[in-house]
């Protein structure tokens, strides 16, 4: 093996050791990326919990105003229709 052979192997090698040490860091990366994105999907599924069980009083509120128009509405048909 020749000095230049000799000097291509061993960049060869480094080449290769840097390849393996980026793979490593990005596969740490994808996983605190990863946790990262399970937290925020569990603080939203919380959040979306809590302004669901928040809001109930509000829906029976628009129920009963929306029961009460109708029945205003119908007593007012049938009060007014000629007949």
């Amino acid at each position: 093996m020749n000095t230049h052979q000799a000097t291509y192997e061993t960049a060869l090698e480094r080449f290769e050791r840097r390849m393996a040490e980026r793979d490593a860091r990005m596969a740490e990366r994808d996983a605190r990326m990863a946790e990262r994105d399970s937290a925020l999907v569990d603080r939203i599924a919380t959040a979306t919990d809590r302004m669901a069980s928040s809001r109930w009083w509000q829906t029976a509120i628009l129920l009963a105003g929306i029961g009460i128009f109708m029945g205003v509405a119908t007593t007012a048909i049938i009060y007014f229709l000629p007949g």
